[in-house]
């Protein structure tokens, strides 16, 4: 997937604070909660009240929201093809 590989590396902090010409900064770090949903907004709203202007959380949902509205769309156009095949077949059985 282009849009998630393109913003991705796996390096080590050294090495990414050379290429970014940061020094001894970083960009920003990651956070992980036992509740995917739930804990991630509650955690980014938390932090958002800590950090300082110009700082903000965002969870994995607010950064996968192209990504997440594709797949409901293809879980309800799923939905309506899985729809008119029964509509067919129950057509099939009755003129049969």
């Amino acid at each position: 997937m282009f849009e998630y590989d393109f913003g991705l590396i796996f390096t080590s902090l050294e090495t990414a604070q050379e290429l970014y010409d940061l020094g001894t900064a970083v960009h920003g770090i990651e956070v992980t909660t036992d509740d995917p949903i739930a804990g991630a907004q509650t955690v980014a709203r938390s932090l958002n009240k800590q950090l300082p202007p110009g700082l903000h959380a965002q969870t994995w949902a607010e950064m996968n929201k192209r990504l997440l509205g594709a797949i409901q769309v293809e879980k309800t156009v799923m939905f309506f093809i899985l729809i008119f095949i029964i509509v067919v077949a129950a057509f099939g059985i009755m003129s049969t």
